[in-house]
């Protein structure tokens, strides 16, 4: 059985009567709104945000692992696991730590849009705190 054609096929279209498709263009590089930054400037940003958010887990990891020591008291003098983890991961935040406080003004200074007060305050107090936890242990042995 046959269907009936539809009034928009049985009736050609002129060419002159059909819609113009805009010719696609390639994007240029001019579109962007802003200033841009350099690739360089870039990086340096990414290295000096995973180095607030490694310096930040290895921290509360450190933390977690020594209220864990704290609970646990050995009968002897030999280090457990929760101890060497302590130190290690405290030594890890300490190296990342300073690199992110090394960074900031280096960021602060070269990019043209500055990151935010917070995120700035966030990296230096995140920074400081191994130190800080550092001379808390020095002071508590």
């Amino acid at each position: 059985m046959k269907r009936p054609a539809r009034l928009e096929e049985s009736v050609p279209v002129p060419k002159s009567k059909r819609k113009k498709l805009p010719a696609k263009s390639p994007p240029s590089a001019g579109n962007r709104t802003g200033p841009t930054e350099d690739r360089t400037v870039a990086a340096v940003t990414v290295v000096w945000m995973l180095t607030l958010f490694c310096t930040l887990a290895a921290e509360l990891v450190a933390l977690a692992c020594l209220a864990l020591t704290r609970r646990q008291s050995p009968p002897d003098t030999t280090p457990t696991v929760p101890q060497l983890m302590t130190v290690a991961l405290v030594f890890a935040a300490l190296v990342t730590g300073v690199l992110c406080l090394a960074l900031t003004p280096l960021v602060w200074r070269l990019r043209q849009i500055k990151p935010p007060l917070a995120i700035v305050a966030a990296a230096l107090v995140v920074g400081l705190a191994p130190l800080v936890t550092l001379v808390v242990l020095s002071c508590l042995t």
